[in-house]
């Protein structure tokens, strides 16, 4: 694991992460290449296994043993990467070119990894959770659950001109779906489902029927968004320059791009209590964060070294 992910709080003390193991990541890729005059082509499929994965993370939480700032550990946490991508490019005229990507994946926690929290104790006025200011709250229930890492599905097409006169446009429209919240680790405990208010004892009269649908994984909506850029490029005795100017998301799609849950309500009457009103509603709802709107690029290069044969260069680099 990393160095941040190592220590439970570097900023107070160099406590490491009990029992640390080493992450151990397998993974296996096959290919096939297709290579025609007019089609190229690829088809991937890969897998990758992440095991004892370790994280460590510092909120302010109201469990089910009582509240404070608490750093989260989360150890032994094993994931799945699996999919499967197609790309091919096909050669219409000499002039135009259109492109495909498709890629499907599904990235998920494959077993319920272990959490432990770690606490300050040095402040007399709060009520003691644990007076070692560790707790370990067992296993957190995630196997099944997606990994939050951006879209795992993805769609393109795009379509490229080039004139003979060393410029070219491309546009392309890209389909992203099955983006996923970051879950809360520690509000899928058993500690949730004890009651701060009662000493730590079970709530009474649990609704799990409602549980489950506060703690259904949040599945982010689909987007579309259009891309297009344009370049040229000139030879100046020896001298290469070239432009290029790209629009990102032209129509100024609003999405998601990611967020997680937070861990603020991380017992069952709080989170009750929280979206009561709705999820419009809420003091402590996710954190999402978003992507960018219409965005524009234009980028200048200019090589000023001559060179044998330079002219030839460009025409290679520019394929014209």
């Amino acid at each position: 694991p990393t160095l941040k992910n190592s220590f439970i709080n570097v900023q107070e003390n160099n406590a490491i992460v009990p029992n640390l193991n080493q992450e151990k990541i397998l993974s296996a890729e096959a290919n096939y290449l297709i290579t025609s005059e007019k089609i190229k082509g690829r088809l991937s499929a890969y897998i990758s296994e992440f095991r004892n994965g370790t994280t460590v993370s510092s909120f302010f939480a109201e469990i089910g043993s009582g509240a404070d700032y608490f750093q989260e550990v989360v150890t032994n946490i094993d994931k799945r990467h699996l999919g499967i991508e197609l790309g091919f490019q096909y050669q219409l005229t000499s002039a135009f070119n259109t492109s495909a990507v498709i890629a499907f994946g599904q990235h998920t926690y494959t077993n319920n990894a272990n959490v432990s929290i770690n606490f300050d104790t040095s402040d007399f006025s709060e009520d003691l959770i644990n007076p070692t200011s560790f707790e370990n709250l067992g296993e957190t229930y995630i196997k099944n659950y997606k990994v939050a890492n951006g879209p795992q599905q993805a769609y393109s097409i795009g379509f490229e001109y080039k004139n003979p006169n060393y410029w070219s446009v491309n546009a392309s429209g890209n389909y992203f779906s099955n983006g996923y919240l970051a879950i809360s680790n520690i509000s899928r405990t058993s500690s949730f489902f004890n009651n701060p208010n009662d000493f730590g004892q079970p709530y009474q009269n649990v609704d799990l029927d409602l549980a489950r649908k506060l703690l259904k994984q949040e599945k982010f909506n689909p987007y579309f968004l259009v891309d297009l850029s344009a370049r040229k490029s000139w030879w100046i005795k020896g001298t290469t320059i070239k432009i290029v100017a790209s629009i990102h998301n032209l129509f100024d799609k609003t999405y998601k791009s990611g967020g997680h849950e937070q861990s603020r309500t991380a017992n069952y009457g709080a989170l009750v209590s929280d979206t009561a009103n709705g999820n419009l509603q809420r003091n402590f709802g996710p954190k999402y964060w978003y992507g960018f709107g219409r965005t524009y690029f234009i980028n200048l290069a200019v090589g000023f070294k001559k060179r044998k044969s330079s002219k030839e260069r460009f025409l290679k680099q520019n394929k014209y």
